[in-house]
């Protein structure tokens, strides 16, 4: 009878176009694939914890692993791609500081070590061998994890800026001469180019997240997030991430990060 059933939602599917954002909750990561069928060609993965868009629901129904869902379209490499329901959770329903921890451990489990992420504007260099902030790829980089609120960039702006005018000063001789990172001849107002501004690490093996508190202010949620590292079978704390969470448009996104 199930398999009937499933059968007939298959020839039956109806789509229902609209546009909402998801947090994977599959254990590891979640198939995706070029057709709404278990035997169709897997194209792709969604990490854990990834904040993924989904475009059209479809009543194309099955199950998966004892849960009953539907397939869901994304958009996979510009082309329509097809994921489970069943390991996904809307957003609007995920409360701040959840969203907060699963950035967090999103990050640190993917990106942290594997450094692909641009927390900052890279440093480049013109044809007139003058260095500036790359703030387009920092976007789109930001744009891209599905964490981040149009209000983050602009809540580090001054700090760019004030780099980016030390940056106007720096000879592109010195710095080939020495093959050194132009922040080195700023002073202090390029210093977060040399660390991650959400871990305050160079590297270091952090591994571990814990939520510790959060609190309501009058500018959000602020949450605050351990951050460590595992030895010899304990967790060491590193570190304290201050993540202050916004509502925008009926979903919390990381406003600014203080750690």
């Amino acid at each position: 009878m199930r398999i009937l059933s499933a059968i007939i939602l298959i020839f039956l599917g109806v789509y229902y176009s609209y546009s909402q954002e998801y947090l994977v909750v599959a254990k590891s990561w979640l198939v995706i694939r070029d057709q709404p069928t278990l035997k169709s060609n897997r194209i792709g993965k969604y990490e854990e914890n990834k904040i993924i868009k989904v475009v059209k629901e479809t009543t194309f129904g099955l199950e998966v692993e004892s849960i009953n869902g539907f397939w869901f379209q994304v958009s996979y490499d510009n082309k329509p791609a097809y994921v489970f329901s069943g390991f996904l959770k809307a957003i609007d329903k995920v409360a701040p500081q959840e969203m907060a921890l699963n950035f967090y451990k999103w990050y640190l489990k993917n990106y942290y070590e594997q450094g692909g992420i641009q927390e900052t504007p890279s440093i480049e260099q013109d044809q007139k061998n003058t260095f500036y902030l790359d703030y387009d790829s920092h976007k789109k980089s930001l744009d891209s994890t599905g964490y981040f609120s149009e209000k983050y960039f602009d809540n580090n702006l001054d700090s760019y800026k004030a780099c980016e005018e030390a940056l106007l000063k720096v000879s592109h001789e010195k710095v080939q001469q020495c093959g050194c990172n132009p922040a080195e001849f700023t002073g202090n107002e390029c210093t977060f180019s040399f660390y991650s501004v959400w871990t305050n690490c160079q590297g270091e093996p952090v591994d571990t997240v814990e939520l510790d508190a959060y609190v309501e202010t009058t500018e959000g949620v602020l949450v605050t997030i351990n951050l460590g590292y595992m030895f010899q079978g304990k967790n060491y704390e590193y570190s304290k991430s201050r993540v202050l969470m916004i509502n925008e448009n009926g979903k919390w996104k990381i406003s600014k990060i203080d750690v």
